[in-house]
């Protein structure tokens, strides 16, 4: 009775779904195969259709693989978590392979150079922390206290300019203002309540922090040993591709390391460039943060177009406390040091290596930021790098093996 009621668990509505999926797929394969075979019959063996059932079972296969490893995944949610930790990691490993395998030249161990690696970047972060946290709390501080100040001023600025508008344009700007007014205090108070709800929740959120931190760890280990075991874990994926595909394999992974290595080498290498430049460009306008709005700049960079704006605000909100005319030249300074960065620092750093237009990069971030999140911005570009790369080498093969065949054909 205990294992009857333990099946009816497992049968849950997404279960039936996919089942239903399934058989209707099985049902749809199966009659365009008879329906092929049936029409084979009436026509000229030049022009007959014939399917190949091997592929055709590997199609199905890998169909009905994914839709298991789906429905797998929505039944045991720490699958997913873990292989997003694994991929993060293999990522992150790639990424600073390259300084390793520089202290590697220099006689260091790459356990070590690791371990070397990663202290650089805690020290970073701590420095960081200890220099910017203090000035940043007295910053707010400072800003809370003159906040109300800052609000009577802006709205008398308001009124003497509706005033100066009712004038010469006879408008109502009394009641404009005022449902500026009502807009302004509803966003407050929705503001104000989803405040309320997120500190109410936090108690709760403490055990998704706890899984947050326990992943991270995860990708720290697993960052380890990738980076650590490179040559022994190539070797072993070496072993195991059939010998047949293995210069096709290799070919493709020169092809997409070489576009990686030069695509992470050019955006950090731009990254740094802005940033320098936005740290020096403040400090000439006097901006407060100015270090600090460089390092955030070096960060963002690296998500292309959305980035140079999430350093843009913080830049504008500090300078524009103390003049509009410093807000000003911010503004134009960022402008033309976004300018500068797409037509003169990039084509020359990255040059032609993705060989991607820019409308297409544009679209990629969209689609890859709406999909997954800040995550789905930063590495949809190289994705898409990727896939064309697959494509041309699809298409080259595909033209490879026609010419063949016409050779072939021309013998006969």
């Amino acid at each position: 009775m205990v294992q009857v009621d333990s099946f009816f668990d497992a049968v849950t509505p997404n279960f039936l779904v996919v089942l239903r999926g399934l058989l209707l797929i099985l049902l749809i394969g199966l009659s365009v195969y008879y329906l092929i075979n049936i029409g084979n019959q009436y026509i000229d063996k030049s022009k007959r259709i014939r399917l190949d059932l091997r592929r055709v079972g590997l199609f199905l296969s890998a169909i009905l693989l994914f839709i298991i490893i789906r429905y797998v995944f929505q039944r045991f949610p720490v699958l997913p978590t873990t292989l997003a930790a694994i991929v993060i990691s293999m990522i992150l490993a790639y990424i600073i392979n390259p300084l390793v395998s520089y202290l590697e030249t220099k006689k260091i161990s790459r356990r070590l150079g690791v371990l070397i690696v990663y202290i650089g970047f805690i020290l970073i972060f701590v420095v960081l922390f200890l220099v910017v946290l203090p000035k940043t709390v007295e910053e707010l501080r400072n800003l809370f206290t003159s906040l109300p100040n800052l609000v009577n001023d802006l709205n008398l600025r308001i009124l003497d300019s509706a005033d100066h508008i009712e004038k010469v344009t006879n408008i109502d700007m009394s009641r404009i203002l005022n449902n500026v007014q009502d807009g302004i205090e509803q966003y407050l108070n929705s503001l104000q309540t989803s405040l309320l709800d997120r500190l109410r929740s936090m108690a709760s959120g403490m055990y998704a922090a706890f899984g947050r931190i326990v992943s991270f760890i995860l990708v720290l280990i697993l960052t380890y040993y990738f980076t650590v075991d490179k040559n022994r874990i190539k070797v072993k994926m070496y072993k195991m591709i059939p010998s047949s595909y293995r210069s096709d394999i290799l070919y493709l992974a020169s092809e997409i390391n070489t576009a990686m290595l030069e695509f992470v080498k050019g955006k950090l290498l731009l990254a740094v460039i802005v940033g320098v430049t936005t740290t020096i460009m403040l400090l000439i306008l006097g901006v407060n943060f100015a270090v600090a709005i460089g390092l955030i700049t070096i960060v963002a960079d690296i998500i292309p177009y959305i980035g140079p704006f999430l350093a843009f605000v913080p830049a504008f909100f500090f300078s524009v406390m103390d003049s509009w005319t410093k807000a000003i030249w911010v503004s134009i300074f960022f402008v033309f040091l976004q300018w500068a960065e797409n037509n003169l620092f990039a084509p020359k750093i990255l040059g032609k290596r993705t060989g991607l237009h820019p409308a297409v990069v544009l679209l990629c971030i969209v689609i890859g930021g709406g999909t997954f999140g800040v995550i789905g911005m930063i590495l949809s570009v190289p994705v898409f790098s990727i896939l064309t790369i697959l494509k041309n080498f699809t298409v080259m093969k595909w033209r490879d093996h026609r010419q063949r065949k016409n050779e072939v054909k021309k013998v006969q």
